[in-house]
């Protein structure tokens, strides 16, 4: 306990530490839905990520993917996203094994096999992703929607 009136009688510890930056894997869909289409159910992640309070981590594929879509008309009709891609997501190296689950669309096993090699957390809507996540969760891998991310951790 403290005399000193301003100060907090009892200050937590952990609260005076820094906390540790949190990573996770997001597929393309949710990406777009932060910057692109500014989604609302997103704007907690958006100003963590924002902050550095939170790293997307993605691989080479996963970012040219995202800037195939970027060519888009519908993408090219918004405005730029430089907090996007200046710089881009932290970039984890492709793994070199495949993950022991096969993704029904062969173009989005890159999301998987990242998830699996790295056992960040996968956020995504993308229904031939999340229909792996009891196999990936048998492997300690989470995939779940943002959303229920989100609630996980406190951020709703």
């Amino acid at each position: 306990m403290t005399d000193n009136p301003r100060l907090p009688a009892e200050a937590p510890i952990a609260a005076l530490e820094p906390q540790p930056v949190r990573e996770l894997l997001l597929d393309t869909n949710v990406v777009l839905d932060l910057w692109l289409f500014k989604d609302t159910r997103l704007e907690a992640l958006r100003r963590l990520l924002a902050a550095g309070q939170w790293r997307w981590i993605a691989s080479e594929a996963m970012l040219i993917e995202l800037g195939h879509i970027r060519q888009r008309p519908f993408a090219q009709s918004h405005e730029p996203l430089p907090e996007l891609f200046e710089p881009p997501a932290h970039l984890a190296p492709a793994p070199s094994n495949p993950a022991p689950w096969r993704c029904r669309d062969a173009d989005d096993q890159k999301f998987i096999d990242l998830a699996w090699h790295s056992r960040l957390p996968l956020w995504t809507r993308d229904r031939d992703l999340l229909v792996l996540r009891k196999k990936a969760a048998k492997e300690g891998v989470t995939i779940e929607t943002p959303e229920q991310g989100a609630a996980r951790l406190g951020l709703s």
